[in-house]
C-alpha cells in the first residue's frame, strides 16, 4: 500500500535566521557537521527563537535532511 509522506509526517522548511546577542539557540547548517556527518560537540547558540519561530525547533525523534550541494544526509 503506497501512503503519502504527508499523510504519515509533518515537513518543515529550514528556518532562516540571523546572528543575534544574546541569542538562546544553535542555528545548525552544513558547517555544524564533520565530515563524517557527526554534530559538532562546539557549537554555541547564534540566533534568538522566540514566538512564531518555536515551531522551528528540533525535538527528539525528528529527522533532519542536510542538504547543500553534493553534501546531503539525514540524521536523527
Amino acid at each position: 500500500m503506497k501512503k503519502r509522506i504527508k499523510d504519515i509526517a509533518e515537513i518543515q522548511v529550514g528556518l532562516y535566521a540571523k546572528s543575534s546577542p544574546g541569542a538562546n539557540a544553535v542555528y545548525l547548517q552544513v558547517s555544524s557537521f564533520d565530515s563524517d556527518r557527526r554534530l559538532s560537540e562546539n557549537l554555541k547558540p547564534t540566533v534568538i527563537i522566540e514566538g512564531k519561530k518555536c515551531h522551528s525547533l528540533l525535538r527528539e525523534g525528528d529527522l533532519l535532511f542536510v542538504a547543500k550541494g553534493s553534501y546531503n544526509f539525514c540524521t536523527i
